[in-house]
């Protein structure tokens, strides 16, 4: 299923980007290319307009340790944004997305750094390969970050990521994938990143209102289960984020002469027994058999 992004207008942004030894292994143009990306994916205007009232944006890169390169609050206009982002040095070493993580969630998101109450926070992580520091970590991390309410997007380049692992730490439980680091390959990413970074809730409580009114199935007989089947899909896409106690909570009203609720947010913290509740069909009433009665 495809759905449309939304705007972000308004949006701190941080990119936390792999300066590890692999990036440039098999080609010394691979960190160029990867600046020229997220410089493009800014000046694409995909989020919105660079601005004090807008789109604001931060750099962490990492190897074996991270380093915030600027703050959110360090530029408000596209140009020094991408004189800061070129001139950023390639630094060789391991990949520590942990202490990458730890180190953004701390220090880039909040209030002394530019991160703006009202604003919704995005964390995009680029990597091209798995970690080899603080391991262990890494998930445990992924979970801190997503509990401060800040929507962390993945995105892994080449086969050599661990796919398992980006598709956890993120948001939407799915990583962005690019096969190469040429610009064809990272351009087609774009649209999916704007998708993922401005839709995805971290925590959010969400009710269906469905129509079960006698139009539904007059036309086609199947088309109740048709509706039902497309809650289910919009709900297991993670468009919305994951299904949890301390993440996506989902409830369901149906109406037609009255309402009805169907189940409560807190009836279901995973997505087997919501699917369940939704399939679930109307019992059909028995009917009574008369007993007849003999005479004597």
């Amino acid at each position: 299923m495809n759905f449309k992004p939304i705007d972000c207008d308004l949006l701190d942004l941080t990119f936390v980007v792999d300066s590890s030894g692999s990036i440039n292994k098999a080609d010394p143009g691979n960190y160029d290319r990867l600046k020229q990306f997220i410089i493009d994916v800014i000046e694409s205007n995909t989020f919105g307009k660079i601005g004090e009232n807008g789109i604001r944006v931060a750099l962490v890169k990492y190897s074996n340790k991270a380093k915030i390169m600027f703050t959110l609050d360090a530029y408000n206009n596209l140009d020094d944004i991408k004189k800061a982002i070129r001139s950023m040095p390639y630094d060789d070493g391991k990949t520590n997305i942990t202490g990458a993580l730890r180190e953004t969630r701390l220090n880039v998101f909040k209030t002394s750094a530019g991160d703006r109450p009202g604003a919704p926070n995005v964390l995009i992580l680029i990597s091209d390969g798995t970690p080899n520091m603080e391991e262990s970590g890494t998930q445990l991390e992924g979970e801190a970050v997503r509990r401060q309410g800040i929507n962390l997007v993945t995105v892994g380049i080449t086969s050599a990521i661990d796919k398992g692992l980006m598709n956890g730490l993120a948001s939407n439980g799915k990583v962005i994938e690019s096969p190469t680091f040429q610009t064809s390959d990272l351009t087609n990413i774009v649209a999916a990143l704007s998708q993922a970074s401005c839709i995805a809730c971290d925590l959010l409580d969400l009710v269906f209102v469905v129509d079960s009114s006698g139009s539904i199935n007059k036309a086609d007989p199947g088309n109740y289960d048709r509706l039902k089947q497309f809650i289910i899909d919009v709900i297991e896409s993670n468009t919305f984020g994951k299904i949890g106690e301390n993440g996506i909570r989902v409830a369901l009203v149906k109406y037609s002469n009255k309402a009805k609720i169907m189940f409560t947010l807190d009836a279901y913290n995973n997505l087997d027994d919501i699917k369940k509740a939704i399939r679930k069909k109307k019992k059909k009433k028995k009917k009574k058999k008369k007993k007849l009665s003999i005479k004597a």
